[in-house]
């Protein structure tokens, strides 16, 4: 900043250094070892951005050079390459996305589980609650499973506090970003030249790859047999849709908002923005400007959304698509022909325009073969959207978290109201999901409070770890009843699934019998039938030949 003072030939007016100090994206800012200046010297392995990330990026935003980004954890890796366990399991992703494929394709279509809803749920809001303290729930269960085989459970999260960064904003954001300090570290799972924004493309492409290759299912089955049931089809598409809506919401929700970050301009760039590498020395010839630029907050290398019509386009078609497909869907299923919804009711009682007959029995049968409550997909969708525009829109801190911890529980007060499910247990089990979900939120607000604090005391500081360790063994307890009672269930109908096929062989081994008895039977009519009439021609010749008998002692006579 010294340089940066003393070579600029422009300077935003009124600005101070205080102006520069902005929250950085979660996980940005938690380096090893914090920044400290000591007589105007930048001490050498110290950073304001986590390990591997380039300090002159605005907002820590891309990684330096030769270093990828930390698929686990956070940060960035250096000298990434690719290496036989990274293509293995790439190799395993790709097998297991087609086996998934395969399996929607083939399975018989029947009513959708309230299972796949359960845990689809309960990932992904357990993912966005860790990430909005910084951690991503894969590392925790990592942890959590290396914790055990160790006999160690003090993993609560590390040491708390992301510190701030000094490029850009004009001194609203001064807030600390929560998150403990992990890094990438070497060894973590990276990907070759990845930057930290390519995660929010992979949440994307991941729901698009593995839907074109239930298409590729699809079309090789249907040339196979000619001819398969559209519901398979519609089975299919709805449970990728379970399964990927919050990736899909988050995605499109994270390049809404934006930040004004001071960014440094170069005629030796080519008029770009940012330190590029040798921008030290760009700086030390005094050739610089520094202007405010609306940056993308969760990459600030990028201009907003609103600055080309096409990305503004581009992010209106994602939220038209995340927030209209529970409110089609709600429609659509109300306008079945009931009563009972409230669609129906009030185009056919009140606005006597709904002339059209309405067909889809077979795919209302899949969305509500399980459900008491007919419209509750678009609720978890909607509430879904509602919790990933909350991690994405509203800023990091205690704010986020009372935003978060009012709406879980009020989706656990709506779910144990509705009771939504029409087996007792799947009712039972995800209130208790939903009130495991509550508390972990809940105990985020004191990280966050003390994170409010410029200054914490070291004393405050160790509790969290305690409190930290419970939302993870928390999370563990969650992940462990959602398996235990999967593996209960899908036990019974495995069960009950050779039961019938026993019965079944059963019934076909006593009709079996039936006939064979039915056959010997005729067989012995025939037989005694058979033998009556060669007995009665035997009597009847017998009888002539005493009748002739008879008539030729007559004619003697």
């Amino acid at each position: 900043l010294g340089d940066l003072f003393a070579s600029s030939r422009t300077w935003p007016s009124n600005a101070t250094l205080e102006d520069f100090v902005v929250q950085c994206p979660i996980g940005a800012c938690s380096p090893p070892k914090p920044l400290v200046v000591t007589a105007g010297i930048l001490q050498s392995g110290t950073s304001l951005c986590s390990e591997g990330l380039d300090p002159t990026s605005p907002l820590c935003s891309l990684c330096k050079t030769n270093a990828s980004a930390a698929v686990v954890g956070k940060g960035c890796v250096e000298n990434c390459m690719w290496t036989p366990q990274l293509s293995g399991l790439l190799v395993l992703l790709i097998f297991t996305f087609l086996g998934y494929s395969v399996y929607l394709v083939v399975r018989t279509p029947g009513p959708q589980s309230p299972w796949i809803r359960m845990v689809a749920y309960y990932y992904s809001t357990l993912t966005l609650m860790y990430r909005s303290q910084g951690t991503g729930v894969i590392s925790v269960m990592l942890n959590f499973v290396q914790g055990i085989v160790t006999l160690s459970l003090t993993f609560g999260g590390g040491q708390n506090g992301d510190t701030t960064t000094s490029s850009g904003g004009n001194g609203s954001d001064h807030h600390p970003s929560p998150a403990p300090a992990q890094s990438g570290g070497d060894s973590s799972v990276c990907v070759p030249g990845w930057q930290p924004v390519a995660f929010q493309f992979a949440r994307l492409a991941i729901p698009v790859i593995l839907l074109l290759l239930v298409f590729v299912v699809l079309g090789v089955a249907g040339g196979i047999k000619k001819h398969l049931p559209r519901r398979r089809m519609i089975s299919a598409l709805f449970s990728i849709t379970l399964l990927s809506y919050s990736s899909i919401a988050g995605a499109v929700f994270a390049f809404i908002p934006c930040r004004e970050v001071a960014v440094i301009t170069s005629p030796t760039s080519n008029g770009g923005y940012g330190w590029k590498e040798g921008g030290v020395p760009r700086l030390r010839d005094g050739n610089v400007s520094v202007v405010w630029s609306n940056r993308l907050f969760i990459h600030a290398e990028w201009e907003c959304a609103s600055s080309a019509f096409v990305t503004v386009i581009a992010l209106m078609l994602g939220i038209v698509v995340v927030l209209g497909f529970p409110l089609a869907l709600y429609l659509w299923q109300g306008l079945f022909p009931s009563k009972q919804r409230l669609p129906y009711r009030i185009l056919t009682t009140r606005l006597h325009c709904l002339k059209r007959q309405w067909s889809g029995v077979t795919t209302l049968y899949i969305l509500e073969g399980n459900l008491r409550v007919w419209y509750w997909d678009a609720v978890l969708f909607l509430r879904r959207a509602l919790l990933e525009l909350v991690g994405a829109y509203v800023q990091a801190g205690m704010r986020q978290q009372v935003t978060f911890l009012v709406l879980n529980l009020l989706i656990a007060y709506s779910h144990v109201a509705s009771s939504p499910y029409q087996s007792r247990l799947a009712n039972v089990v995800e209130s208790l999901i939903l009130l495991i979900i509550a508390v972990i939120g809940a105990l985020n607000l004191p990280n966050s409070l003390l994170l409010s604090v410029p200054s914490p005391s070291i004393p405050y500081t160790s509790p969290l770890l305690y409190m930290q360790t419970l939302q993870d063994v928390l999370a563990a307890i969650g992940f462990f009843l959602l398996a235990v009672v999967l593996a209960y269930v899908y036990a019974v109908k495995i069960w009950n699934m050779i039961k019938k096929m026993r019965e079944k062989k059963s019934e076909d081994t006593k009709d079996s019998d039936r006939e064979a008895r039915r056959s010997l039977s005729g067989i012995s009519l025939a037989t005694r039938n058979g033998r009556g009439r060669d007995t009665l021609k035997m009597d009847l010749l017998s009888d002539d030949e005493t009748r002739g008998r008879e008539t030729s002692t007559y004619s003697e006579l």
